[in-house]
């Protein structure tokens, strides 16, 4: 229906519908606002991502105290998992976290202050702790800010606004690759293999627009 790669994990809504990959819940969910199934379009205000068994793939429970019992992304509801392991995976994926660092450990987020808030090992990572949360930055400006301050590389806004997927797969930029991205596209990456050239800007105020 809307995936195209084998399933691995499924988004079973409260409908019964167990047809969409966890990935593509997450997308829609967290980035689009759509809680809604993509079969039946009925509105499901909770969903359980699970591993995808066919006939014997586990259903949403419909009690409170079941859901309860399940694993959820810290901050944020409605998103259920019975696998610890995967939910920790799609935590780091929609984390708003500096793709460069976390490339340069492994997959692994930085994170070096303790469960109760405080911060071990002196004022650098006191300074640090000031920026992220433990789910990563606490919000955009400030992963922007670390990203040309650590790496001197930037983020296109035009890309934030209207390219709908997570912050880890928006394409990093030097100041001059910037330039170039908004008036002539892309040489390589996923903007130049979709065929980006440019964004469309208003001649008065010389706006850039998503298209």
């Amino acid at each position: 229906l809307i995936c195209t790669e084998p399933l691995r994990y499924v988004s079973v809504l409260a409908c019964g519908h167990a047809d969409m990959c966890s990935q593509c819940c997450l997308r829609l969910r967290l980035i689009v606002q759509d809680t809604k199934c993509p079969v039946c379009q009925r509105e499901s205000a909770n969903v359980l991502l699970t591993r995808h068994e066919g006939a014997f793939t586990a259903k949403l429970p419909t009690n409170e105290r079941d859901l309860k019992g399940l694993h959820r992304m810290k901050g944020i509801d409605g998103i259920h998992f019975d696998d610890i392991e995967h939910r920790n995976e799609c935590a780091s994926k929609c984390a708003l976290s500096c793709s460069v660092c976390t490339s340069s450990h492994g997959g692994q987020m930085e994170d070096d202050d303790d469960d109760d808030g405080n911060a071990s090992g002196g004022g650098d990572k006191k300074k640090k702790k000031a920026k992220r949360g433990r789910g990563g930055f606490a919000s955009i400006k400030a992963l922007k800010a670390h990203l040309k301050e650590s790496h001197g590389l930037f983020l296109c806004d035009v890309c934030l606004e209207g390219r709908k997927v997570f912050i880890r797969e928006q394409v990093l930029y030097t100041k001059s690759e910037l330039s170039r991205h908004y008036s002539k596209g892309d040489i390589k990456g996923a903007m130049a293999e979709a065929g980006f050239k440019g964004y469309p800007s208003c001649q008065f105020c010389k706006k850039y627009f998503y298209s």
